[in-house]
């Protein structure tokens, strides 16, 4: 339930989906009404409040995007999902899944233009969830509904329960190449030019630019279309494949540079460094050297290795800052891998 006007900046400061936790609120302001929403200004960021644990709400949510011009189709029973990030997810019956976005962005949402430009493909990428329609309010993308795909957990929860080192993450690094070579198709190819290694190079502050001089060999290489925050969360384990999923981007950046082309090597230093969650989380270090080792055969060859591992530090500097505002208690782990890269 929605707390009233009064108690509202506390609250937003104990959502984990809420961005400015670095500094106290200042100001929150009204700007629209819509359906089963509030959208606010809050210090200069547009947010979403709506109380999804209403099963009305959540129909309502059901409604907009599937038939806005006729709500005479009930909605399937729903539930919300326990995993609050930087959106919130319903699940309605088992084949539908909603994602409410919470911080609003102007501007076409990556979770919906990649799935269906994936889908568009003479061949189309498999293992991506179909986005089946989304929610719309003055250019921002307020919710995606994607087809819910029957899985054994997310892959995070996956691995960690089962200890992955072998078999199944060089399945996942097949299907992490795939993805690429899929997402050059619909989207196409640019060469990496002088002004992007300059906004590589600086655009996470950090020790890691220390290591900037290996992005050197990149000048020139293709840079496509990415997942832009890969991990073991991003992805679900089915029976016998992996789906990959949440194609929203690094929360923390604007929605332009989420959208912009970037290197493969990226994405690739994103599932690396969620092995080093994965080992320290679990307490058994020895699980992260085989799984990466594991997901890099299946990858395939790394022609920039100096380049990939200027990519994990610079992911490892964006999780301390994560972490250090929103989990204190898990910086530890970011903290070593920097030290451990930059060594």
């Amino acid at each position: 339930m929605l707390p009233p006007d009064s108690a509202l900046a506390p609250w937003l400061a104990r959502q984990r989906w809420f961005a400015g936790k670095h500094a106290p609120i200042a100001r929150i302001t009204p700007v629209a009404t819509f359906g089963p929403a509030r959208i606010v200004d809050v210090d200069g960021d547009r947010y979403l409040l709506t109380d999804l644990d209403d099963p009305a709400v959540r129909a309502a949510w059901w409604t907009l995007a599937t038939s806005p011009q006729d709500p005479s189709e009930p909605a399937p029973a729903s539930r919300l999902l326990g995993a609050e990030q930087s959106n919130s997810s319903l699940l309605f019956g088992e084949s539908a899944l909603l994602k409410v976005f919470r911080r609003l962005h102007p501007g076409e949402n990556p979770d919906y233009e990649i799935p269906r430009a994936l889908a568009a493909l003479p061949v189309p990428f498999p293992n991506v969830p179909a986005a089946l329609g989304r929610v719309v309010w003055n250019d921002c993308t307020l919710a995606v509904l994607h087809a819910f795909v029957p899985n054994l957990g997310d892959g995070w929860a996956y691995a960690l329960a089962h200890a992955l080192t072998g078999d199944e993450l060089h399945l996942l690094g097949r299907r992490t190449r795939a993805l690429h070579a899929a997402l050059e198709a619909a989207f196409g190819a640019e060469a990496t030019s002088a002004d992007d290694l300059a906004r590589w190079r600086t655009r996470t502050p950090g020790p890691h630019q220390a290591l900037a001089p290996a992005l050197a060999p990149l000048l020139g290489t293709g840079k496509i279309r990415i997942h832009g925050d890969f991990h073991l969360g991003q992805t679900l384990k089915t029976a016998d494949d992996w789906m990959i999923i949440d194609f929203e981007g690094e929360p923390a950046r604007p929605l332009l540079e989420r959208r912009r082309r970037g290197s493969p090597l990226q994405d690739v230093a994103g599932m690396l460094r969620s092995f080093g969650y994965l080992a320290a989380v679990a307490q058994r270090a020895e699980l992260e050297a085989p799984a990466r080792a594991a997901f890099l055969a299946g990858y395939g060859p790394i022609a920039y290795p100096a380049a990939l591992r200027f990519f994990e530090a610079e992911k490892a500097a964006y999780e301390l800052a994560y972490e250090r505002a929103h989990r204190p208690d898990w910086a530890h782990i970011p903290e070593r891998a920097l030290a451990r890269l930059l060594a």
